[in-house]
């Protein structure tokens, strides 16, 4: 076993996760945050509200969906099979195995495209990015993240941190 010492600086360890840091991007983040500074505001305005609105709409579809087990057990009963609670292809009933490639990719894009979110938005609300990155589980891919640094972050505005945190969701809805 590797000590985490002995690591290069730009690979961290969190258990069970190693994470891959890089800066390669932060100067293309950086233009496309200051070129289009004004559209990026009003993008993370209109992230916060839909954020806002996709929660509630979420907790009120959880008690539907609540209500609906609870009055017609029997028509849940294929869905809350065990097998099928696990979103694996070839696996549950849902997803066939050919749909593992399609599922694979756009899962990566939606995360480069939810990260993207989050960086242009720290940099239009002034908050310095450390690091963007890659999450992996053993070596297998399992997320992307952009690292805030701290005291800048704490030092911006309520609503420029607000916004920062909805870019990705904002960015994942279009």
């Amino acid at each position: 076993a590797q000590s985490e010492e002995s690591l290069p600086d730009w690979v961290s360890l969190h258990t069970p996760l190693v994470l891959v840091h890089s800066e390669r991007g932060k100067p293309t983040i950086e233009y496309i945050a200051n070129r289009f500074e004004a559209f990026w505001r009003v993008w993370g305005l209109l992230g916060v509200i839909l954020t806002g609105v996709g929660m509630v709409f979420g907790a009120a579809l959880v008690v539907v969906s609540v209500f609906g087990t609870v009055t017609q057990p029997e028509a849940a009963s294929i869905a809350s099979e065990p097998r099928n609670l696990l979103v694996i292809p070839g696996f549950n009933d849902f997803l066939p195995l050919a749909a593992a490639p399609a599922i694979v990719f756009a899962l990566l894009v939606g995360m480069v495209v939810h990260e993207f979110g989050h960086a242009v938005l720290c940099r239009v609300g002034d908050i310095e990015i450390k690091s963007t990155g890659l999450a992996f589980l053993a070596f297998f891919p399992a997320g992307a993240f952009v690292e805030p640094d701290e005291e800048s972050q704490m030092n911006a505005s309520p609503w420029a941190q607000i916004r920062m945190i909805s870019g990705g969701i904002m960015n994942n809805l279009a």
